[in-house]
């Protein structure tokens, strides 16, 4: 399955030291971490070290409609409750969850700008 294949990859990626970018929704601290627990359950067996930075993507009501909108034109759209439960219960990325640098994305549909707000930005 697809969770499955992730992880293996996920696996292979840590092992041989290759950066890795995880696009998933993680709304909550909770789900945030669960993720890393993964990250670092994998980077302990192959005897690696990791940090963690997270890209948070601000949007405003009017650009989550929009963006709910285009999904429905190709049938994908996040049923309205989910999408619902998902915005009430996104916490902003925070210090003392363990990452290493923190940056707010933020669109206002005529360009996007990137706010670091945490860490040292080295790569």
């Amino acid at each position: 399955d697809a969770e499955r294949y992730m992880y293996n990859e996920l696996d292979e990626c840590i092992r041989d030291g290759v950066t890795v970018i995880i696009d998933r929704t993680h709304t909550t601290r909770k789900s945030r971490a669960s993720m890393m627990n993964k990250c670092k359950t994998i980077a302990k067996q192959h005897n690696k070290k990791l940090e963690f930075s997270i890209y948070a993507i601000a949007l405003d009501h009017a650009q989550v409609h929009e963006v709910q909108e285009q999904r429905k034109k190709v049938g994908r759209a996040i049923p309205d409750n989910v999408l619902s439960s998902m915005i009430d219960s996104f916490t902003l990325p925070a210090a003392d969850e363990g990452f290493s640098n923190i940056y707010i994305c933020k669109n206002n549909l005529q360009n996007m700008s990137v706010e670091h707000i945490f860490g040292s930005q080295t790569y």
